[in-house]
């Protein structure tokens, strides 16, 4: 199954909703006890985290856990800090929140954080920070490794401070290594990884939304 969790347009949601790919249908769902937008959100051990985000009244900290299978959300140990814009994604067991944002009223500011959530002690930890802050960063996981795509580092995504920056970290090693940049300067994007091959889609550029989507061969085994 496929969800979306919270977001906004004219007014920030709680909303959640399912799809199933085998009936091409779309079900709502429990929504979020905290509705936000800005949300990151990742699945481990059989549960769906949403995690940061923001809304009118500022960032959140607020972790919240969904069961698909009683269909039930519960708060789960904050993260050490607000954040809003993260990229998260889960490897070797362990959900990272990437960068983000802090602030309000067009004062925003990107952070270089890194955050560990391990789902089975219900614990936060801090790991090495980003080379550089940024926020609605990207991130995916492939080989035991978390990467890092494109975002910007101000927090209000201002057109000439977005980057096309990609770096790998490495969590048995707590190190961020740059790899190969994207084509373009994008943030906003989704990514998705298909064995060892990361796919970029969409996100906005200098020059608005962008339609075309990049790929990026990473080398690692998909398996670790």
């Amino acid at each position: 199954m496929i969800y979306t969790i919270g977001g906004a347009e004219v007014v920030w949601t709680a909303q959640v909703e399912m799809y199933d790919p085998k009936s091409d249908h779309w079900t709502q769902i429990a929504p979020l006890p905290t509705a936000r937008g800005a949300v990151g959100a990742a699945a481990a051990f059989g549960r769906i985290y949403a995690i940061g985000g923001a809304h009118n009244t500022g960032e959140y900290a607020t972790v919240e856990e969904y069961n698909p299978a009683t269909d039930e959300w519960r708060r789960v140990a904050d993260l050490p800090a607000t954040r809003a814009g993260a990229g998260v994604c889960t490897t070797r067991g362990k959900v990272y929140a990437v960068g983000g944002f802090v602030g309000r009223d067009d004062r925003f500011r990107a952070v270089d954080t890194l955050f560990e959530y391990d789902a089975q002690r219900d614990v936060w930890t801090e790991r090495a920070p980003l080379p550089k802050p940024r926020s609605f960063v990207t991130a995916v996981s492939v080989g035991g490794r978390v990467f890092a795509i494109g975002g910007t580092d101000d927090g209000s995504g201002v057109w000439d401070s977005m980057l096309d920056t990609v770096e790998e970290y490495n969590p048995l090693t707590d190190t961020w290594t740059a790899t190969a940049p994207l084509p373009c300067a994008v943030y906003g994007a989704s990514a998705v990884a298909i064995g060892s091959t990361i796919y970029v889609v969409l996100g906005w550029t200098a020059k608005g939304f962008v339609s075309r989507v990049f790929k990026y061969d990473t080398g690692l085994s998909p398996s670790t």
